[in-house]
């Protein structure tokens, strides 16, 4: 009866163990789910800027983050995002939600077309007049015949990344009314840069505060 007593505690305790492992794994899971949730509604909010929509002075590599953020492990799946931030870049006057919306366009098509895994690029940095952003990814590129059409809306075709034209429609015409520039630069199967400039001082360039 000792024996058999002694035995059913043992199995007592080695449920009793595995119990207690299994509930702080899922307690870590769950801290880990309830952090990357708290950090997705704060990119949610950097991106919408629903508390600051007005015209103001902000630092672009927010938005940026915030979009690679909203994009998400799964649009991202086995792209490795190389960042190259100019630590004294200075900030910018713009209206924060539209600029953000041009970065997630630019970074979703920049996604979208990588076949497989690859890498995005981020490089920014100043001018005597303003800022540049540059994203450059490794996927299918472009044909040269299809690029003076990208920011045409209703350009699309099924068999590269031109079919998300509209996204860089408005995200050209997001960078015209900020009174900046946007050009695209791609090779066929060699991968695809767009090249984002906006001005520093936007009384400069006849845009209000």
């Amino acid at each position: 009866l000792c024996e058999n007593h002694n035995g059913q505690d043992s199995a007592y305790l080695h449920e009793l163990t595995r119990i207690t492992k299994l509930l702080r794994d899922n307690i870590r899971v769950a801290d880990t789910a309830g952090g990357r949730i708290v950090e997705l509604v704060k990119s949610l909010r950097s991106f919408a800027r629903l508390d600051q929509s007005e015209f103001q002075k902000v630092d672009i590599h927010n938005g940026l983050e915030s979009s690679i953020t909203i994009l998400g492990t799964e649009t991202l799946q086995n792209i490795r995002i190389n960042r190259k931030y100019d630590p004294k870049l200075p900030a910018i006057f713009c209206w924060p939600g539209q600029l953000n919306q041009v970065f997630f366009n630019v970074l979703k098509n920049a996604a979208e077309a990588i076949s497989g895994s690859g890498e995005i690029n981020i490089t920014t940095g100043s001018h005597e007049n303003g800022i540049q952003v540059e994203i450059s990814d490794s996927g299918q590129g472009i044909p040269p015949e299809r690029l003076n059409t990208l920011f045409d809306f209703g350009f699309s075709t099924g068999q590269s990344r031109v079919r998300l034209s509209s996204g860089l429609a408005i995200a050209y015409s997001i960078i015209e009314r900020h009174k900046g520039n946007i050009r695209l630069e791609s090779k066929p199967a060699v991968g695809t840069t767009v090249t984002i400039e906006l001005p520093l001082s936007p009384a400069q360039d006849g845009v209000r505060k």
